[in-house]
């Protein structure tokens, strides 16, 4: 039994990572599509250039939360809401990783416009 439940803790912290994960994603398209405004606005080459190189920073982290889900599903068999809650933070992490594509653009667009 103690096994088990040392098991189950592990898991809810798994869960719980990975929860964390998407929100520090979120945290970090944030501050790409303020920056790509504000290079925008300003027509900051500067900050243009550091949206576009952090793009690939996004995009690692995308592939970092699809790892985490797919060694969850794997590895726990989750049931019913949990496996909802951890398909649903893939779908969320590829959307994010599309909208820092898109700031990623708008930075490219600063760059060519200037």
């Amino acid at each position: 039994a103690e096994g088990g439940r040392m098991i189950r803790t592990d898991y809810s912290h798994q869960l719980d990572e990975l929860q964390g994960s998407i929100v520090a994603m979120c945290s970090m398209v944030d501050k790409a599509l303020m920056r790509a405004m504000e290079a925008l606005t300003r027509q900051d080459l500067s900050l243009a250039r550091e949206v576009v190189a952090g793009d690939a920073a996004i995009n690692q982290h995308r592939w970092s939360v699809e790892e985490q889900a797919l060694l969850l599903i794997a590895t726990q068999a989750p049931m019913a809401s949990d496996l909802r809650r951890i398909t649903s933070a893939m779908y969320i992490a590829t959307d994010l990783e599309r909208m820092a594509d898109h700031c990623a653009g708008i930075a490219k667009i600063v760059i060519e416009i200037a």
